[in-house]
């Protein structure tokens, strides 16, 4: 079984752990309070894109470009998405869905 590290904080995922989707959400977003909707986004482009490759539900309202969906740049983020199961990797879509409408709330979105 494989073993991923997301950095910088060195938390350590197994995909047998079964972490819950706040603990996923927690740690892809180490840099969520310097620009909560930046890498909100950024990181519901990768969520998107994975359930794209899946042919999964459409949860983000994600349509690619015409080249496809884009790789992740992130290899720890990529490698961890890509370990979840379907239905985990759609909890995490929704969850951002709620974590980006509450910004958009809050007005903090640009």
């Amino acid at each position: 079984m494989q073993t991923f590290t997301t950095q910088p904080s060195g938390w350590t995922y197994t995909p047998a752990d079964n972490p819950t989707t706040k603990e996923l959400f927690k740690q892809l977003c180490l840099d969520f309070k310097s620009d909560p909707w930046g890498y909100g986004m950024s990181l519901a482009f990768d969520v998107a894109g994975e359930c794209y490759r899946r042919d999964l539900e459409n949860v983000l309202g994600y349509c690619p470009g015409c080249f496809g969906p884009e790789d992740i740049e992130d290899s720890n983020v990529r490698n961890l998405l890509e370990s979840l199961t379907d239905p985990a990797l759609l909890e995490l879509a929704r969850f951002i869905n709620r974590v980006l409408e509450a910004l958009k709330r809050a007005g903090r979105d640009y």
